[in-house]
């Protein structure tokens, strides 16, 4: 059965048609910032991790989609339950371009470290290729959320743009099931 014949009265007089909706005035509209609040040993699900890096290949990253599992205690109400945050974990600086004490003495690994730990990973050995990323899905791990303000930086126009607060997940450790 062919697209038409399955749509044929789906749309009064057979023909697609869009409710208008006349919209109010957006000009003044802002985007608000949902940001969770800090918070220490939250239940998070790796729902999935990607690679992204800077435009010489000589800074990589993780890219976590984590999600809250149960929620946060926010007085007496559990909030934030489902909420999707994005944390970058660094695995690779080139040595070459990244000569700072910091780097020579591997701290951008630390996350790293403690990622692999909160997933059983064997430390010894590890690889991060497109096996290790898909192994990381549906994996339950506890992070420490924290609130900071990213980088200011100029626009294609030469102008400033105020960094905004964001979250970020760090110090991962082992969830342990109940």
């Amino acid at each position: 059965m062919s697209f038409d014949e399955e749509m044929k009265g789906v749309f009064p007089n057979d023909t697609p048609s869009v409710e208008e909706v006349v919209m109010e005035d957006l000009s003044t509209l802002k985007q608000e910032k949902n940001l969770v609040p800090p918070s220490k040993d939250v239940k998070m699900r790796i729902r999935s991790a990607i690679v992204a890096c800077n435009k010489d290949n000589t800074f990589r990253q993780i890219r976590l989609d984590l999600q809250i599992v149960d929620g946060i205690q926010v007085g007496e109400i559990m909030k934030f339950k489902n909420t999707r945050l994005f944390p970058n974990v660094t695995y690779y600086a080139d040595p070459n371009k990244y000569t700072k004490e910091y780097f020579q003495k591997k701290q951008h690994l630390v996350q790293l470290k403690f990622l692999c730990n909160a997933i059983g990973e064997d430390l010894s050995s590890i690889r991060i290729n497109d096996a290790f990323l898909t192994s990381l899905s549906g994996k339950e791990i506890l992070g420490t959320i924290k609130q900071q303000k990213s980088k200011d930086w100029t626009n294609g126009a030469g102008q400033l743009v105020e960094g905004e607060m964001r979250n970020d997940v760090v110090n991962f450790k082992k969830s342990e099931m109940i």
